[in-house]
């Protein structure tokens, strides 16, 4: 089995309770999706999560920060937007909440 979304996890430091979390779903079934996809039985999941794990293993996705930018812009519903600043928060990350606000407040994308 190819692990290159797991391996990539690792590679940004995030942990898999809260990908599921900002995911909105449950860790088993992030594991599920993720073992999946792994398997190349991308059919079996959904449009919404098998783009946000292409996100991941793109090049585009360098840290974590990224992809919470990626999430909270469209990479998943908006109303999910709120915990991926409730997230971003925890984890201390005053440059990354810095740059969420500024999106929030005039719309502008670096």
């Amino acid at each position: 089995m190819n692990q290159i979304l797991t391996n990539k996890l690792n590679t940004i430091s995030i942990r898999l309770t809260e990908l599921a979390e900002a995911m909105n779903i449950s860790r088993p079934t992030l594991y599920k999706y993720i073992e999946m996809f792994e398997k190349g039985e991308e059919k079996k999941i959904t449009t919404e999560f098998k783009s946000i794990f292409d996100f991941i293993i793109s090049d585009l996705c360098v840290n974590r920060q990224s992809l919470y930018l990626y999430l909270f812009n469209g990479g998943i519903e908006t109303g999910i937007k709120k915990e991926i600043i409730e997230l971003v928060y925890k984890t201390n990350n005053q440059q990354a909440l810095k740059k969420i606000k500024k999106i929030l407040k005039d719309e502008t994308y670096d």
